[in-house]
């Protein structure tokens, strides 16, 4: 289980899984993605015990509205299921929403418990609130209401490592020093909707210093130029040409490797002025 995700972008193979409909296809993509994992676990647990990879029984945990539930599944149904991925892997090669440069690369995840590690990443690397990416966090905090709520909600469930959200002082442009709460920051990325636009995307990019703007991080919260020109590119070429993602190799660090994952993936949703679809 983990919380997943998926650029929006219109390709062949999302048209055809979703008979048409690209959004549909898109998440019958990731339905079909996870179904190949518990498949691939189960056999590789029966090769490594020297058991035969025939028809095998599992059960996995579904979360639903009614909370967790145990479903049984055989082998050979997930073998049936996932049948409709043959040969729509190839059609990945160069394609610009392949942001993990596998075959369904616009798909990740992040897996379940979220590590405490993550959480403190995220807030290590917040801007200043007196710089133009804290800023617009602290503005975005207040104007949307971001309480951390539903994410202390998710904790509650056992959902991440950490019980209590991490907390880290920024001190505004008045100099006030504020207590910023890594669930109100993580409320902005799983908890608005099933769907982030592309410019919220970047947002949430510049309140952790991530996307930069002819080179460069924007700072001073008097230069509007920066916003005006993420406003003003209109196309996929003039995105990528105006900005970049400034963001280090995580290293063999699995959480970290999903959370830069998700990094690429906002960015890609900016750039290709797509959504980026999220289920928790």
């Amino acid at each position: 289980m983990g919380v997943d995700h998926v650029l929006a972008f219109d390709c062949a193979t999302k048209r055809a899984l979703g008979d048409g409909d690209a959004t549909a296809g898109s998440w019958k993509l990731v339905e079909l993605l996870k179904a190949r994992a518990r498949l691939e676990l189960v056999e590789g647990i029966a090769r490594k015990e020297g058991r035969p990879a025939g028809d095998l029984s599992l059960t996995h945990v579904v979360i639903t509205p009614d909370g967790p539930q145990q479903q049984a599944e055989s082998t050979d149904a997930l073998r049936e299921r996932i049948e409709p991925l043959a040969g729509l892997g190839a059609a990945c090669e160069g394609c610009a929403a392949n942001v993990s440069g596998d075959a369904f690369g616009c798909v990740g995840y992040l897996s379940y418990p979220v590590p405490r590690r993550s959480e403190q990443w995220i807030l290590d690397q917040l801007q200043p609130g007196d710089e133009f990416g804290g800023f617009v966090m602290l503005r975005a905090l207040d104007d949307f209401g971001y309480s951390g709520e539903p994410i202390d909600a998710m904790r509650a469930r056992g959902l991440f490592e950490s019980e209590q959200a991490l907390q880290r002082a920024i001190t505004d442009r008045h100099g006030t020093q504020r207590q910023v709460r890594s669930s109100q920051v993580l409320e902005a990325l799983f908890a608005v909707g099933d769907a982030l636009q592309p410019f919220h995307c970047a947002l949430v990019l510049q309140w952790l210093g991530l996307l930069w703007i002819d080179g460069e991080p924007p700072r001073a919260l008097d230069d509007p130029r920066p916003l005006i020109k993420l406003q003003q590119a209109a196309t996929t070429a003039e995105r990528r040409a105006l900005t970049e993602l400034a963001l280090d190799s995580p290293g063999d660090d699995p959480a970290l490797y999903e959370l830069c994952g998700l990094m690429r993936a906002l960015y890609a949703a900016f750039v290709l002025e797509c959504s980026l679809l999220v289920s928790v």
